[in-house]
């Protein structure tokens, strides 16, 4: 395979995972399907897939854990006073 097959390989690869990734953090779980389908198509394994998402799932629990202050919970945007 040349170099440029090699790149736009990974290329795709990356972009599939970076998508499922975004995915499963923004919790648009209706999208999952076609992006692990996406991902295989890619050359991404189940392996690598599993990893991402164990590791989104982690970030997302890592953030949780930090405690909510008035200022997290005051509304935001016009009309609130």
């Amino acid at each position: 395979m040349s170099d440029i097959g090699k790149n736009t390989r990974q290329q795709a690869r990356t972009a599939a995972l970076t998508a499922l990734r975004r995915a499963i953090v923004d919790g648009s779980m209706w999208h999952y399907d076609d992006l692990v389908a996406a991902a295989h198509a890619a050359g991404v394994t189940d392996e690598e897939m599993d990893l991402l998402a164990h590791d989104a799932v982690r970030s997302l629990l890592a953030g949780a854990e930090e405690p909510l202050t008035q200022r997290d919970l005051a509304p935001t945007g016009r009309g609130h006073h």
